[in-house]
């Protein structure tokens, strides 16, 4: 499957399955901007024909990636990369929001890095969250822990699902494989008893643009985290000359009605914005 809107430009997507539809959020750019303000919603009920539903939400501030899942009392969460506008910071800012349907957000806070355990200049962007075995909700979190810390990207925990608090990264081991800190977290879920975390590295993996989604797994949710010695790779090709991206960041579908879970990618052109589309895998 692939979708992209009649115009604008659209980014990251996050989708949700809930009452028989598709529900796909993607950052949404007009024409004329350089930087996305708005997160846009496109529905579908089989996956594969969507429609799109226009803006859902719109910010002074930059809107990026996000996170949505389903809370214990049935609204819905939804998280997503910001600007605190702090001199010389960049995207540190996590904004949270609630909804009843899915279509209308209500702004709840925000919050930054924790000095403690990651850089409060850098990355503090999305977050996918599920239920924790301890109870309540653990988030894995982009971002930047300290380098004398470890780690590759942040984990935050929280009870009601709204209001989260940062902890200690979780721990990463690659074993033989060449390690890396550049590490975009797209989800994790528990699968067969194992924890499977998906995501992106940017910049590429040993420098190679068709070689920038994974598969880490671990025995519990909060590492440490492995290649998956099957599918470390998660897709892509050998490599092409020049900057160009097949897929970004893999993500999960979150599916509310069954069990299923699709993998959906970005998928970016030449560097080319204006051909930025979504595509999902089973």
């Amino acid at each position: 499957m692939f979708y992209r809107p009649e115009k604008g430009r659209i980014w990251d997507p996050t989708v949700v399955k809930y009452g028989g539809i598709y529900h796909m959020f993607t950052m949404y750019y007009e024409e004329d901007q350089a930087e996305s303000y708005s997160m846009r919603l496109a529905t579908s009920s089989d996956g594969v024909h969507w429609k799109d539903r226009g803006n859902v939400l719109k910010d002074e501030k930059p809107i990026w990636k996000m996170g949505i899942y389903r809370l214990a009392d049935g609204r819905f969460a939804m998280n997503h990369g910001s600007l605190s506008g702090k001199p010389g910071h960049g995207n540190d800012t996590l904004r949270y929001y609630v909804s009843e349907n899915l279509i209308n957000w209500e702004p709840v806070y925000s919050n930054n890095p924790d000095p403690k355990w990651y850089e409060e200049a850098e990355r503090w962007d999305h977050m996918y969250v599920i239920e924790s075995e301890r109870g309540g909700y653990i988030g894995y979190t982009v971002a930047t822990p300290k380098a004398e810390i470890g780690g590759a990207i942040g984990i935050q925990r929280s009870s009601d699902g709204i209001h989260f608090s940062a902890c200690k990264p979780p721990e990463f081991e690659f074993g033989d494989i060449e390690p890396t800190r550049e590490i975009e977290v797209g989800g994790c879920e528990k699968i067969g008893g194992k924890y499977y975390l998906i995501g992106g590295i940017c910049p590429p993996y040993n420098g190679n643009y068709g070689y920038s989604v994974y598969t880490m797994v671990a025995d519990n949710e909060n590492g440490p985290f492995r290649p998956d010695d099957k599918a470390f790779r998660l897709c892509g090709f050998s490599g092409m000359r020049g900057k160009l991206f097949v897929q970004v960041l893999a993500a999960f579908c979150r599916n509310y009605d069954d069990d299923n879970l699709l993998v959906s990618n970005t998928i970016w052109y030449e560097h080319d914005s204006e051909k930025r589309c979504i595509w999902a895998l089973p």
